[in-house]
């Protein structure tokens, strides 16, 4: 006698399918959400202090996560742009301070996002060690020895990008001196 494929069995069949396709799609494809922008964003593990203030300023429009990238898009005027950069250019623990320039409007959205908002500057934000790491990776690196070497780079790359075709005028910005600017080719 065959046995009978209940519907009670189909639907604990369909659950436990569903949640382990699920948790599988996390892990093949990383991890990864939204910041909202009606609350404070509380600072990751890895964030150089200053980041977390330096972050949670009332013109934010979008923030989002891509696995250890951060990424937070803010609209205001020249003057709201130099307050910003003058505090990023205090923060110390990372690489170096960056300030690219982009033609243009810029979109606040990951590459994942359908449409986004308009915004005049990106804080984009990642520990040096995953963005060393990645690279290997991507040229084929398969000894985990050299992966571990890049793990251990403790700098953190923060750096902001600036639209120019936005409220921002170059023009009325005042940008400190330790802040290397260049323009996106």
């Amino acid at each position: 006698m065959k046995p009978k494929f209940t519907s009670s069995a189909f639907l604990t069949w369909t659950v436990i399918t569903t949640t382990v396709l699920a948790l599988g799609y996390g892990n093949v494809f990383g991890l990864g959400g939204n910041y909202p922008n009606d609350k404070p964003v509380r600072g990751g593990s890895s964030w150089p202090p200053g980041m977390e203030s330096l972050i949670n300023v009332m013109n934010r429009v979008y923030g989002a996560s891509d696995n250890a990238e951060d990424f937070f898009f803010y609209s205001g005027t020249a003057t709201d742009f130099t307050a910003f950069l003058r505090d990023y250019s205090a923060i110390q623990a990372i690489e170096k301070h960056r300030l690219i320039l982009h033609d243009g409007v810029g979109e606040a959205k990951l590459f994942y996002d359908k449409k986004g908002l308009p915004c005049d500057w990106e804080l984009y934000g990642c520990p040096r060690s995953w963005l060393k790491a990645g690279a290997l990776m991507r040229q084929g690196t398969n000894s985990l020895e050299t992966v571990r070497a890049a793990g251990k780079d403790t700098n953190y790359v923060l750096e902001i990008h600036l639209w120019i075709g936005g409220h921002v005028a170059l023009s009325q910005l005042t940008i400190p001196q330790n802040v290397e600017v260049s323009k996106e080719k």
